[in-house]
C-alpha cells in the first residue's frame, strides 16, 4: 500500500517553488499555524492556516497553479490532495520550509565556493559547532 503522506505526483521541489515565486507562475500558500508563520516565512507567500483553509478556499486564485507548503510537507500534502479533488491544479512543496532552508544553504555554499553544509545544525546557523555540548567541543579540537 502506498504511503498517503508521500505522493511524488503531487509534490514539487523547493527550487521549483522558488522559481514559481520569482516568475509569478503559481500562488504559494503557507498552511502552517500562526505562531509558525510569525517565527519565519518565505517572502511572497500567502498565509492561511490549514484549519482555516476550507473556509477561505474561495479567496484563493485557482486560475493558476497553487503550491502549498508547511514545515515538513505533511499538512501541505493534505491541502494539495483536497484541492486536487476539488479540481484545482494544486501541489505540495516536498519537505516543507525545512527543504527550502536546506536548499538555500546548499545554494549559498555553491555561490561561495564551499561545499554545502551537510545537515549540521547550530545556533550560529552556518554549521559552526557550538561549545555547549561535550560532543560539539570535542569536534572542534
Amino acid at each position: 500500500m502506498a504511503n498517503p503522506l508521500n505522493d511524488p505526483e503531487l509534490e514539487v521541489t523547493a527550487a521549483h517553488t522558488a522559481q514559481a515565486l520569482a516568475d509569478g507562475s503559481a500562488t504559494v500558500i503557507d498552511v502552517r499555524e500562526d505562531y509558525e508563520w510569525d517565527a519565519g516565512r518565505i517572502e511572497g507567500t500567502t498565509h492561511i492556516a490549514l484549519e482555516r483553509l476550507a473556509a477561505q478556499a474561495e479567496s484563493i486564485d485557482s486560475s493558476r497553479p497553487v503550491i502549498f507548503h508547511c514545515r515538513l510537507g505533511v499538512r501541505s500534502l493534505m491541502a494539495a490532495q483536497a484541492f486536487r479533488r476539488a479540481g484545482v491544479d494544486a501541489w505540495s512543496m516536498a519537505g516543507g520550509i525545512q527543504a527550502w532552508v536546506d536548499d538555500e544553504r546548499a545554494r549559498a555554499g555553491r555561490r561561495h565556493g564551499r561545499r554545502p553544509l551537510s545537515g549540521v545544525r547550530s545556533r550560529y546557523g552556518d554549521g559552526r559547532p557550538h561549545a555547549r555540548h561535550a560532543r560539539c567541543r570535542d569536534s572542534t579540537q
